[in-house]
């Protein structure tokens, strides 16, 4: 009986060992699989950012892009604003002068350096002295660079009034300049 004792009591040493090992190794996977979610979690926010800065060089470069695009056309934008203040400075000389602009239309633009020459065609009708009267305000004008290229003048069904065609120049800078013409 001993003997059976013994053995019993070996076995269970043997069954406390066994159990012990299963529960360090059960123990040890499960802190490794918890080690390993963690990296793996790293490691997919890692692959995230990456993508995200894949993306991010992408849009940087279509981002520059645009901003290219919106430069030049800023560009432009002034060089309209100032051509509408030459409008405007033409329209007052043509009341003050009583002559009726009928069509005003830019023709073309050559550029030449840094200036830019603008054609400008524009049919009018008025007096004859009232005609020599916008002609000389124009060309005469502080706020104005007028180079006048074609001048045309028919009669109209009224003695009093002519029809006028003329084609004249204005100049501008064509980067940072202060204006179309004069100020």
């Amino acid at each position: 009986m001993k003997f059976l004792g013994l053995i019993k009591k070996r076995r269970i040493k043997k069954e406390a060992i066994l159990l012990l090992v299963m529960i360090f190794l059960l123990l040890f996977f499960l802190f490794q699989f918890r080690v390993n979610s963690k990296l793996r979690g790293v490691l997919k926010a890692e692959i995230s950012f990456l993508q995200e800065a894949k993306n991010f060089e992408v849009l940087k470069k279509k981002h520059d892009t645009l901003q290219k695009e919106l430069e030049a056309l800023q560009k432009l934008l002034p060089e309209q604003e100032r051509f509408s203040k030459f409008l405007a400075v033409l329209a007052q000389i043509a009341s003050k002068t009583n002559v009726k602009v009928i069509s005003i239309k830019p023709l073309s633009q050559r550029r030449e350096g840094p200036y830019q020459e603008i054609f400008v065609e524009m049919d009018g009708q008025g007096g004859y002295h009232n005609l020599g009267k916008f002609l000389n305000s124009l060309e005469n004008s502080s706020k104005l660079f007028v180079n006048v290229k074609d001048f045309r003048m028919k009669t109209n069904p009224d003695p009093k009034s002519y029809k006028i065609y003329i084609v004249f120049t204005t100049f501008g800078l064509t980067e940072g300049g202060e204006s179309v013409g004069k100020k």
